[in-house]
């Protein structure tokens, strides 16, 4: 009895970090019609974008959407408001987000974040 469950308690551990694994924080860079996407490692102001870009893949059923740190409500971007979240910022054609990926190495979702917890503009 014991046997089994030492078992299933390995097999919890480990199929829970396969889970973990394809989630990761990227810088996502567009280059003219495509996008590339840059795994980042360390964290706060030691974090930087690796010098090569992933396999993973942006296909037309990627996921958009932006979420606030404050309220963690989830809004779908259209392709306009995506378009624009590249033309923001210090860095034009870059923007950093959540990027999640399945089996394929194609991306299912990005999530882009805002800091002031507010909505989008209608």
């Amino acid at each position: 009895m014991m046997r089994k469950f030492a078992g299933a308690t390995v097999l919890l551990f480990l199929g829970a970090s396969i889970a973990l694994a394809d989630d990761f924080q990227a810088y996502v860079v567009k280059e003219g019609d495509t996008y590339k996407i840059y795994k980042v490692t360390g964290k706060g102001k030691e974090a930087k974008k690796e010098d090569e870009a992933t396999k993973a893949k942006i296909t037309k059923d990627t996921e958009w959407v932006s979420r606030s740190f404050k309220s963690k409500e989830e809004t779908k971007l259209s392709k306009d408001e995506v378009a624009e979240a590249f033309t923001k910022g210090k860095t034009k054609d870059q923007i950093r987000a959540f990027v999640t990926t399945d089996d394929k190495g194609n991306v299912t979702k990005v999530t882009v974040f805002r800091f002031g917890g507010k909505k989008p503009k209608d």
